[in-house]
């Protein structure tokens, strides 16, 4: 008959920390999450845009120069916002720094100091927030004069005026191609000395060139042409397009707003503390916490594998002796071996008796004629056993076993 197999416990399953339902909610909400995460990630707008009513090009404010950029790309003009720090490669943009304040001056001079052509905006024009539309201005103001000079010092020498009077005629010289009149309400303009006048009128200066030995940079005095609010005014537009081209010199445009305080780091662990990324940071550390409890409870020392069964004599005999070691009855197990070796030899030996101990008493005289001694001592050692209380040891009831097996034997075949 087949005896069941038993389990081998190195392969057993290890018992769930969840009850199902509690699995299947966890499992569904950290996908939930992580597919929400992803989709924020991909389809995320850039925030600076929903909030800003500043002279940036996020801004759709009527001060903003939002509307720039989405001119610049719809014309096939290569154009791109930069709001990484010192990441633009001098020799291949234009790079447009439009109304910078005097907040930061140190970030301006850096900037410019780094740039190999750039184009500075003076800014003109303050407002705040509209209280029923966040995108929009409630209201605007020209900044004072004092605000454009600190600007304008850091590259110029030049001043600025707001003169009264309309200007009767532009002039057009150096790079600068003949351009339609722009339109622009309460004119701002530099004066003085220490630059070119690419574009200038009685007035003053509109657009001048300052030249280095390996640096050019521009300053346009008047903000409202490409402003949201007078890019659209009469010829502005195609004004504003074409003396970009001038300046650019099929070079990519690359509107800074670093200059603005709208810097995205470099670093993936400052990028990793803002939200959608924030989400995988999180998802993270609740995985370590949930790993870490259910790890608590099983925490210990390693489950030896069990050794498969074998069927030589050495397993049978060492399984023997640890079972008298547990059951504390290796006394007893002695004397059943020394009754059943008794009988079994008696049968070998064709001896007859009608009781155990009329077989033992025909050995004991075959042991005596063949001066067998050691086989009457084995006896008084095992009917010792039987009145003593005390168990002896399995190794030391191995040992007796196999003097019992000798002995028995030798009543067999005699001594050698």
């Amino acid at each position: 008959m087949n005896r069941p197999s038993l389990p081998d416990p190195s392969q057993s399953h290890a018992e769930s920390p969840f009850s199902r339902m509690a699995t299947w909610i966890l499992s569904s909400g950290a996908i939930l999450s992580l597919v929400t995460g992803f989709l924020l990630l991909v389809f995320r707008k850039d925030e600076a845009r929903e909030v800003s009513i500043g002279s940036d090009s996020y801004s759709v404010s009527a001060l903003g120069h939002h509307l720039l950029e989405q001119l610049l790309r719809a014309t096939g003009r290569p154009v791109s916002v930069h709001n990484t720090p010192n990441t633009v490669a001098k020799q291949q943009h234009l790079l447009v720094l439009a109304e910078p304040d005097d907040s930061d001056i140190d970030k301006l001079r850096t900037i410019v100091r780094n740039a190999d052509q750039v184009l500075v905006v003076l800014p003109k024009r303050i407002g705040t927030r509209d209280t029923m539309a966040e995108h929009w201005i409630g209201d605007a103001s020209l900044c004072k004069l004092k605000v454009v000079e600190n600007v304008l010092e850091e590259i110029s020498t030049a001043s600025v005026s707001r003169p009264d009077e309309p200007p009767e005629r532009w002039q057009f010289s150096g790079l600068m191609p003949e351009l339609p009149t722009p339109e622009i309400q309460d004119l701002q303009l530099l004066q003085g000395y220490g630059f070119k006048p690419l574009i200038r009128c009685r007035q003053g200066t509109l657009l001048a060139e300052l030249s280095g030995d390996d640096q050019t940079i521009y300053v346009l005095s008047d903000p409202d042409l490409i402003a949201n609010h007078g890019i659209g005014d009469g010829n502005n537009a195609t004004f504003a397009l074409e003396m970009l081209d001038a300046l650019r010199n099929r070079r990519s445009i690359v509107l800074d707003e670093t200059i603005h305080g709208f810097e995205k780091s470099l670093s993936l662990w400052e990028e990793l503390g803002r939200f959608p990324l924030v989400l995988l940071l999180v998802h993270v550390f609740l995985l370590i916490a949930i790993v870490g409890w259910f790890a608590a409870s099983h925490f210990g020392p390693i489950l030896a594998r069990p050794r498969q069964l074998a069927n030589d004599k050495q397993f049978l005999i060492e399984n023997t002796a640890s079972l008298m070691m547990r059951s504390n009855h290796t006394n007893l197990a002695i004397r059943r071996y020394f009754r059943d070796r008794t009988r079994f030899t008696a049968q070998r030996l064709g001896l007859s008796g009608n009781s155990d101990e009329a077989l033992l008493a025909a050995l004991m005289k075959r042991a005596e004629h063949q001066r067998n001694q050691d086989f009457a001592a084995l006896h008084t050692t095992v009917e010792h056993l039987k009145r003593s209380d005390h168990q002896i040891h399995p190794q030391e009831a191995t040992q007796l076993a196999r003097r019992i097996r000798a002995a028995f034997e030798e009543l067999v075949h005699g001594s050698h």
